[in-house]
């Protein structure tokens, strides 16, 4: 009893991502202390956030599924099919709550995100994990629906920060996706990291789409502590190095090419200097020489052992 009971709280979440204790109680005709120790049995392997009193409830981040390409669309279509049959015949409501669980993750999975843009309306999908990718879809169905988004989100110095997001926006700057959103915590615009969000869920609260001034969009987003790079460029490089910062970044010096460019942190720097290959010189900063010069020598290690 206690294995269905968790199977079809997480069937209802994914479902509907939030839903009361009450709810929940009455429909398994349990205690809602028994709910909330179910909910913690979830939270310890998925990402399920309990907030008690009024207008709380228990909620599923959006971006939780199984994992992508689990199923084709025919298969997921099969198995359907054959669950409703198998509760027809049983009446066992664990085959009903398996049916729910997999029906709603054809809903999301067999859907492919939209890639558009416009003055007010902008969806880029880079090349992303398939986490991140989750994040932008949620994101983009938001946008589109002008929905109220709970998320939660790690800060620099790695605290959790929860807020209400009215998100606007999708962008990406210097190979790092964001979410461009008015902060209800911040009561401004702001730049959020894609991947430092831990959590999203959508609310049933709907905003109106504020005014968003031509040029904030193209600003790169203020970061803490930006860090700045000096690269050199040999010509051998020079066409990749168009490609992926642009004519206008570069200026030649003696027969080689200098790039100044910011990044939101080292770490992110040293990810995107690695996709230049072996021929991209960085000047400085000193640190991010030594962490390339490390790195280098790890990889010489592990690849000559």
């Amino acid at each position: 009893m206690k294995y269905t009971i968790l199977l079809c709280i997480l069937s209802d979440l994914l479902e509907h991502r939030t839903l009361t204790a009450g709810y929940l109680s009455e429909k398994y005709e349990i205690s809602p202390r028994t709910v909330y120790r179910y909910v913690e049995i979830l939270s310890a392997a998925l990402p399920v956030q309990v907030k008690r009193g009024r207008g709380g409830g228990v909620s599923l981040s959006e971006t939780y599924k199984l994992p992508s390409g689990f199923l084709s669309k025919a298969e997921f279509e099969t198995v359907i099919t054959a669950l409703s049959q198998a509760y027809g015949d049983s009446l066992n409501e664990e085959f009903l709550a398996v049916k729910r669980k997999i029906t709603a993750q054809m809903k999301t999975e067999t859907r492919t995100p939209a890639c558009v843009g416009s003055a007010q309306d902008i969806f880029v999908l880079n090349e992303l994990t398939r986490g991140m990718k989750e994040k932008a879809r949620v994101l983009e169905e938001c946008i589109r629906d002008r929905m109220v988004t709970k998320v939660e989100y790690l800060h620099e110095n790695q605290e959790k920060t929860q807020d209400r997001i009215e998100p606007h926006a999708i962008v990406f700057r210097e190979n790092v996706g964001y979410v461009y959103a008015f902060s209800y915590k911040n009561r401004d615009f702001i730049f959020l990291p894609l991947g430092r969000i831990f959590t999203l869920v959508r609310t049933n609260e709907r905003f109106a789409k504020r005014p968003i001034p031509p040029s904030s969009l193209l600003d790169s987003p203020t970061v803490e502590n930006p860090v700045f790079v000096r690269l050199k460029i040999p010509k051998t490089a020079l066409t990749k190095a168009q490609d992926m910062l642009g004519i206008e970044t570069l200026r030649e010096k003696e027969g080689e090419y200098l790039a100044d460019l910011s990044f939101p942190d080292e770490e992110t720097a040293l990810g995107s200097l690695l996709t230049f290959g072996s021929g991209v010189e960085v000047l400085f900063p000193d640190s991010l020489r030594k962490r390339l010069r490390t790195l280098a020598q790890e990889l010489l290690h592990v690849y000559l052992a």
